[in-house]
């Protein structure tokens, strides 16, 4: 067993590495230890494989990269990355006490980019961190968009600066004021397209009123009024099953000006 042969090995002056269990006994134990302080050039030490898994790398990984110390040294690594990387928004994952810690100790510019947070164990792997953040992040975005299409509402019902419908977005979006629109994923459209400009509407009328040009009719003004938005790099939020939005029309914006 390990205390005979550890015992064996420390009196011939063998350094001794000996994995768990050290010992059936505690008695074991102590002469082991008493026997060891004879030989002080003896090297012994025991093993414990458990050091070898994912979490203890982990923690290794955490230390090489100074990302586990005093609060103010986590700080100032997080907002290096975070500002290398240009991160908008910020999800905040641990205990109770350290999210409250880390969000207190972060600057007052970096505060206002968080999102959300959610309970995760420090000794959690990439996956279950990736996977408990997507869904916190996916609840998150969907508030932020319900926000988005109240707000946009609201701009519109006041007539400052927001659209509710197909053809008051359109005309919003030819004119290049649209800064974020919001468009029901189910939502399809026809209506007609001029041939000049491109000017896009849902009214059948002769003329185009910017530019005098013709109209050819199209299936799908809807899917075209996103692509120009797009291209006139208005921020595009493609929503899900959003009761308001549907009730709006289906599509709205806000407006730059």
């Amino acid at each position: 067993n390990h205390y005979t042969i550890a015992m064996y090995a420390i009196r011939h002056g063998k350094h001794v590495y000996c994995q768990k269990p050290l010992c059936h006994t505690v008695n074991e134990v102590r002469l082991l230890t008493e026997e060891a302080k004879k030989y002080p050039k003896v090297v012994t030490q025991m093993g414990n494989q458990g050091h070898s898994g994912s979490s203890s790398a982990m923690l290794r990984d955490w230390g090489q990269a100074n990302s586990v110390g005093p609060i103010r040294e986590v700080i100032a690594y997080a907002t290096r990355f975070l500002s290398h990387h240009h991160i908008r928004r910020i999800m905040i994952g641990g205990t109770d006490d350290n999210i409250a810690r880390f969000k207190d100790a972060l600057p007052k510019s970096w505060q206002s980019l968080v999102v959300g947070d959610f309970p995760m164990s420090m000794s959690a792997g990439d996956a279950e961190v990736m996977e408990q953040a997507t869904v916190e992040a996916l609840a998150t975005q969907k508030k932020i968009n319900a926000s988005l299409v109240e707000q946009a509402i609201t701009l519109a019902a006041k007539g400052s600066s927001g659209v509710t419908g197909l053809n008051d977005t359109l005309n919003a979006i030819h004119e290049g004021r649209v800064k974020t629109l919001l468009v029901d994923e189910t939502f399809e459209q026809a209506g007609f397209r001029c041939q000049g400009c491109g000017y896009l509407t849902t009214q059948e009328i002769a003329d185009c009123p910017f530019c005098g040009g013709a109209f050819e009719r199209i299936d799908s003004a809807a899917e075209m009024g996103v692509r120009v938005a797009l291209q006139k790099n208005a921020d595009v939020k493609v929503l899900r099953e959003n009761v308001q939005l549907q009730e709006a029309g289906h599509i709205a914006a806000i407006l730059r000006y």
